[in-house]
């Protein structure tokens, strides 16, 4: 088995489950997701990285994050793959997982995520708020309300910070 990771990284897009995107072999390779994952490890947090683009299945694929031992989970997400994105969301929050979200779709629809079982919406650039997000949920180290850019649940209400 797996060594504990502090966060794994997921592209829950599945390209075969995409036909149209298949036909026209329009995968979406997550750079974004490889640029947080070497962000953070320079800050010393142990990352992975779990990419669905050329997974079998989206089943396949939430068993593979079942095998993976990570304290947090990070989900990127765009319209064109919320479905996907929103299995995966649910997966991992029942698995007892923190959640992430973070991408257009989170952004500019927190709630949706949220309410499948994020803790965190990103609303912004990802780095600096990742950074501070592993700080809070790994070691307790400041408050939600005071990271830049996050949308949350707190007491049944929506709470958006800062820019």
């Amino acid at each position: 088995m797996n060594p504990e990771l502090d966060l794994v990284l997921v592209n829950p897009f599945v390209l075969v489950e995409r036909r149209e995107r298949l036909r026209k072999m329009e995968p979406y390779p997550p750079l974004g997701l490889a640029a947080l994952a070497a962000w953070v490890r320079q800050r010393g947090y142990r990352v992975a990285i779990v990419d669905g683009t050329f997974h079998p299945s989206l089943g396949g694929l939430i068993r593979e994050l079942d095998g993976t031992r990570s304290k947090v989970a990070g989900v990127y997400a765009m319209n064109g793959f919320r479905s996907q994105a929103l299995a995966v969301v649910r997966s991992l929050a029942a698995s007892g997982r923190t959640v992430l979200c973070g991408g257009p779709d989170p952004a500019v629809y927190p709630e949706v995520y949220l309410r499948a079982g994020a803790r965190v919406a990103a609303r912004s650039e990802g780095e600096a708020t990742l950074t501070d997000l592993l700080a809070h949920f790994l070691k307790n180290e400041g408050a939600l309300h005071e990271i830049a850019g996050i949308t949350y649940i707190s007491g049944g209400d929506l709470v958006t910070t800062v820019p």
